[in-house]
């Protein structure tokens, strides 16, 4: 086994754990808090701050457009620094597209509902240097409960605030460590090799990273 194939295998391992950042999403009239997973297209949320805001969810502003997949074809909302609630899925529609379009109204910020279990990695599938707001991914269940706690008489009215974590990728010294004790290991115990290095990669594979 030579060594730049373990290193090889080192670095896919940090890449695996410092790619994207985590937050929260809080409901604040309940203070419900749901995990949360920010794109790795567009702004990282501010730290400590976030974004804050009224939340107009596509279901009720637009049922039709519920995942945002085209530019809303009504009028875009009359209010200030509202945080995009939308559903992830439609037919050839990318994650960043959805935010493109709610971006285009004036939105603040984007929460996409996951359609399946779970948290992924919002990727772009091309250049995005011209979003200007962040995203951020919450799990199916949280969705459906976020939504569930939206007035339909005053559905414009749920305030909810987006966190990220401030430590988003490992420590340098963290880094340093994996990239010189993981060749050690697997050069002293070569089978575990292809063991650790085939769901590395394919995990890899299925959140977008390679």
């Amino acid at each position: 086994m030579s060594w730049p194939a373990l290193v090889l295998c080192s670095v896919l391992l940090v890449l695996l754990q410092s790619h994207h950042a985590s937050g929260v999403v809080i409901e604040l009239s309940s203070n419900t808090t749901y995990l949360s997973r920010s794109a790795a297209f567009g702004p990282l949320l501010e730290l400590e701050v976030g974004r804050r805001g009224p939340l107009v969810p596509m279901a009720y502003y637009e049922p039709d457009n519920v995942d945002a997949c085209r530019p809303m074809a009504v009028p875009c909302p009359n209010i200030t620094d509202w945080v995009a609630l939308v559903m992830r899925g439609g037919e050839e529609c990318y994650f960043i597209d959805k935010v493109r379009h709610m971006m285009e109204c004036g939105a603040y910020a984007v929460i996409v509902g996951n359609n399946q279990p779970g948290l992924i990695i919002m990727n772009a599938n091309e250049n995005d240097d011209d979003v200007t707001i962040p995203a951020v991914l919450i799990e199916q269940t949280s969705y459906f409960d976020l939504f569930s706690r939206i007035s339909p008489e005053s559905p414009y009215t749920t305030e909810v605030l987006l966190l990220r974590e401030e430590y988003t990728v490992w420590p340098m010294l963290d880094v340093v460590l994996v990239v010189l004790v993981t060749p050690l290991v697997l050069f002293i115990f070569p089978g575990t090799f292809a063991i650790l290095l085939f769901p590395i990669v394919q995990r890899l594979l299925v959140e977008g990273v390679l």
